[in-house]
């Protein structure tokens, strides 16, 4: 699979919908990124490639063509210019469905740890472990 999760600072397409209306506790950077998602009901579920929108301390909010469940916790793959790959834990916030059909959700960061998502190096604890 392509490396191509490397976060480049830019305003997300004019086509989609702003994220939802609720209270921020801190600030959220716009960016626009490709990068993988992990489901974690199982091992064997697939990786899913997301587009980021937004990134905060404690979440990313994204862009897919496959709709999450609120609730359901993720592993997402980032790699940032000059430092290894990280793997975060996650848990799905908010999913609705924009205009154009996609899905716009956001994830609270519960986790991160050094890893490749797409060399499916997630953590074993993760998977059928409610946090």
């Amino acid at each position: 699979m392509p490396n191509d999760s490397t976060i480049n600072p830019q305003v997300p397409p004019d086509n989609l919908s702003p994220p939802p209306k609720q209270p921020r506790k801190e600030h959220r950077s716009p960016v626009e990124a490709t990068t993988f998602i992990k489901r974690l009901a199982s091992e064997d579920g697939g990786i899913i490639r997301v587009t980021i929108t937004d990134v905060s301390q404690r979440g990313f909010g994204f862009i897919s063509f496959v709709p999450f469940r609120v609730g359901e916790r993720l592993a997402v793959g980032l790699i940032i210019p000059n430092s290894p790959p990280e793997i975060f834990l996650a848990r799905v916030q908010h999913c609705s469905r924009t205009a154009a059909g996609q899905y716009r959700f956001g994830v609270h960061i519960l986790e991160r740890q050094p890893g490749d998502i797409v060399k499916n190096r997630v953590p074993q604890n993760w998977f059928d472990n409610p946090t």
